[in-house]
Formats: structure tokens, sequence, C-alpha cells
């Protein structure tokens, strides 16, 4: 028997049976010999013989790998491990509900010169997001490269709802208004450029009155989606980002309760809490820009909450006179500021990939707009179910480092006014700018408003 090489064949040898076409297609009876790599070390054995040593293989999860782009990747670009694979020394994922959404990494300026791949705009996919590197700091006294990159969802804000004269953002769904963003997103695009194409989705099945932002002054896409009188803030709605598709919805696409159980001595090793009175107010005005005015407050006193009233006023700019969007923008002002900022920070142990929790099945997970129950006597003798806001997770390893529960607005104090939605606070004032026939506001001798009470809703 000799080993040969035909031309052109590759190794073979001349007493070797010809390679089967097709697999074996019957069930092999247990009295017939098999070779099986991790059976009986590799030695011819049967089904029948007795005490075959067996291999046990178990398979070990790979991180994904963090990898940079070139600024010309496209969307279809990112299946690939990209211009390198990074070994940094850190990386933090930094998330935020209807918030931010960034990575800061730190990488070594390596023999192998990955580090030069590190360039403004390029991109970075870390646990399988992409992010655009805006910052990139060289230390070369350390030989040391820090990047500061935010989620590509950020590249709509590159684009520019331009202002025209009675124009404005609307819908009466959810999906209307995410499409009209879209649509009305200016890339002043030219031959040889690129941008990406998103995909957008909303379960906001109905918004009334109809939602309406007007174009009087211009701002991004992402101001439209997450900024003041945005979509987000008028709805409720919460924010999900993922690469190229993105979602308003209540509560956020994807999330789950009972995400997680905390509790000290397990994996809750450190505990903050903030209460934040500087940005509150609980009597509030709103004005538009055809002399009228709504204010919400508290029906009752606060008298264990605060010795007297927070007082503020806006004034909001329609196209044409609006009243509805008028006692929408109130609410909204309120419900967001009626109440202090309160906020848990916890420092955990995310305990996946811990042989300790080998056989313990559905780890939990702490992903932003989840909820999930926390129990610690130092809070309350229950348990509290309460929502992830942020997170800052390990970019290598994937585990979770930090996490924070709010920031919600409630009230402290024990036999204070009790935390109410919106729609359950007094119309304490509510005025209507008379008109004529002809839509003209009437004024008096003196040239005051005449205004028209309006009863309490």
């Amino acid at each position: 028997m000799a080993w040969i090489v035909p031309d052109g064949g590759t190794l073979t040898q001349n007493m070797a049976w010809p390679p089967y076409e097709a697999p074996l297609k019957n069930v092999v009876p247990y009295g017939a010999w098999t070779i099986n790599g991790l059976n009986n070390s590799g030695y011819p054995y049967s089904e029948l013989m007795i005490g075959i040593p067996k291999l046990r293989l178990k398979v070990v999860d790979q991180n994904p790998y963090i990898c940079v782009y070139d600024i010309e990747t496209q969307r279809d670009g990112f299946n690939n491990n990209g211009l390198a694979i990074l070994c940094p020394s850190e990386c933090t994922v930094h998330e935020v509900l209807n918030g931010e959404y960034y990575v800061r990494m730190r990488h070594p300026m390596d023999a192998d010169e990955k580090w030069k791949f590190l360039l403004e705009r390029n991109y970075l996919k870390v646990l399988d997001q992409i992010f655009t590197i805006m910052k990139v700091d060289i230390d070369y006294d350390n030989h040391m490269v820090d990047v500061y990159a935010e989620h590509v969802f950020y590249q709509l804000a590159d684009a520019w709802i331009y202002p025209v004269d009675g124009g404005k953002i609307a819908g009466t769904t959810g999906s209307e208004v995410l499409q009209d963003i879209l649509i009305k997103a200016d890339y002043r695009f030219e031959s040889g450029q690129y941008y990406f194409q998103f995909e957008s989705f909303s379960d906001i099945k109905t918004i009334g009155p109809p939602f309406s932002k007007p174009l009087s002054d211009g701002f991004t896409p992402v101001e439209a989606i997450l900024g003041s009188g945005g979509l987000c803030e008028a709805t409720g709605g919460e924010l999900l980002r993922d690469n190229f598709y993105f979602s308003v919805c209540k509560p956020m696409e994807d999330s789950i309760t009972d995400a997680f159980d905390l509790r000290v001595g397990n994996n809750l090793h450190g505990i903050k809490r903030i209460v934040d009175t500087s940005t509150m107010c609980t009597h509030f005005t709103a004005y538009d820009n055809y002399g009228s005015a709504f204010a919400v407050s508290w029906s009752g006193p606060l008298v264990r909450q605060f010795p007297h009233n927070v007082v503020r006023s806006q004034s909001f700019s329609f196209p044409d006179f609006d009243w509805n969007a008028l006692v929408r923008e109130c609410y909204a002002y309120f419900g967001a500021h009626c109440q202090p900022i309160i906020s848990y920070t916890f420092d955990i142990e995310d305990g996946r990939g811990n042989p300790t929790f080998d056989n313990i099945e559905n780890m939990y997970r702490y992903q932003v707009g989840d909820t999930g129950q926390i129990f610690d006597r130092r809070l309350a003798d229950t348990p509290i179910t309460l929502k992830i806001t942020e997170t800052e997770k390990d970019g290598i390893t994937g585990k979770c480092k930090k996490l924070i529960v709010g920031n919600r607005r409630s009230f402290t104090r024990s036999g204070g006014q009790p935390a109410q939605i919106v729609g359950e606070t007094e119309t304490t004032v509510s005025r209507f700018w008379i008109h004529d026939k002809n839509g003209v506001g009437l004024v008096d001798k003196n040239g005051r408003y005449l205004y028209q009470n309006v009863g309490g809703v």
C-alpha cells in the first residue's frame, strides 16, 4: 500500500475504498462496528459493548466580537468581522430609556496596528449593535486610544427637517408620525454619498387629539422623536433601537416583565436612591401665540410635600389656533414635571457565565425597558416592581455592571399627596380668547384680550 498524489488530485492511496456518494440511509444495528471520535477513544466499537468510555462536550458560548468597519460600509456589510477584530482593554455600553445610547472604549496601540482603524465616522460592532465613532482621543505617552461612539440610530440626527410656514409633523397613529418624520428628513444627498435607510414601527393606534409638531423652527428627526414635544414625550411611548430598525411602543417593543429578581446578598451589592425636586412644579400654565391659556395643578394642597406651590409657565407656538394642541402640551409638560424625580442605582453581579449558575435556566436579563422585582428591606417589606431605564454593560463580556431604575417621578413622604397620572389632575385655569365670526381675536378699548372662562376638565 502506497500513498500517492495523482496529477491534479488529492492525497490518497491505492488500496483505499472509494468514498460513499451519500451518507447511510438506514439505522445502523447495535451489532455493527462503528468508529466515532467521541466513543471508545476513537477506536472501533459496537453498541453491544459494555462500559465504552465517552467524551462529554459542552458548548461554550462565544461572546460577540468587537469589530471595526470602514466609513463606506453599507447596511448589508456588517455581517462579517470588518477591518479587524479589536482587543480593547475596556469597553462600556451605556443605554438610557428614550435617551443616550453610546460606547466608550479604550484600546491599546497594538503591534498589529488595529488601533489605526479607529477613525472618526468609522463603525464599531459591540454586542451585535452598530455604533458610529464620533470622537477619538489618542494618548501617545500611554499608548492608548479612547473612543466614543453613538448608536447608529443617531445618524438620523445628521438629517434636517426644514422650517415651513404652516407646515408640521402630523399623524393620527404612531406609525403615521414616524413615516412623516422619515419622509421629511432631508440629507441634501449628493452623488457618491450614502446614508442608511431605517425601518420604523409603532403600536400606538390612536393619538387624540392628533399629534402635530409645527415646523416653525427646523429640527432633526431625532428631536421630532425624542425631543421636547416629540412623539415619545407626547404619547408616553418608549423607543427601541436595534441597528437600522427602531420603534416607539407602549411598553417598549420586546421588553418583558419578570425579567429579573434582585435580592440583597445574592446579586445586589450596592444601592443608591436619588430624590430631585429641582425641576418640578405643582402649578403650570401653558400659553399659545393666539392669546389663550390653559393651566393645571394638583387638586389638593401638598402640605406634607411642599409648604407652597411651585409655579411655572411656558409659551407654545402653533401655526393655526388649536385648543386641543394647547391642552395636550400643557398636560405633557405637567406630567413630566409635576412630581420629584426618584431613581435607584444598583451595582449588580450578572450571574451569566458563572459556573455556579450553570443549571439555572432563563438567567436574569437586564435590558432597558424590562421590568422585574427588587427585594430590599431598606426600601420596603415586600418586593417592588420597577422598570429599568438605564444600563451599563461590559462590551467585552456582555455582562451588566450597573442598572438604574427611574428616573421616575413620585412623592416620597407618607401621608402626602399620592402620585397621580396627569389625566387625574384638576384644571384650575382655563380661558379662551374670544374671536368674532371671521376668526379675529377681540380686545377691549384698552387693548386687553377678551376671554371666556371655560369649565374645568
